[in-house]
């Protein structure tokens, strides 16, 4: 997939070897732009401190994400 201007476009088919990943991926992703390109797993629901694809406003983008206490959230 491709991170476009803030949408997730479908750019044809990988293949990967994910044993060479120490996580179980419900739905692996290859996902890049010019930024850079990262191993994605789009099952995933529930957040922790890491990099991740969010959608803010209707767009996506990857953000490193960071719990503080009492439950808040801060975006890089």
């Amino acid at each position: 997939m491709i991170l476009n201007g803030g949408n997730l476009e479908h750019a044809g088919y990988w293949e990967a070897d994910l044993s060479f990943v120490s996580n179980n991926f419900s739905d692996p992703n290859f996902v890049y732009n010019n930024s850079g390109s990262w191993l994605v797993d789009l099952g995933v629901k529930d957040l922790s401190n890491g990099c991740w694809i969010l959608r803010v406003d209707d767009k996506y983008d990857i953000y490193d994400d960071i719990f503080l206490p009492g439950k808040n959230k801060h975006y890089e």
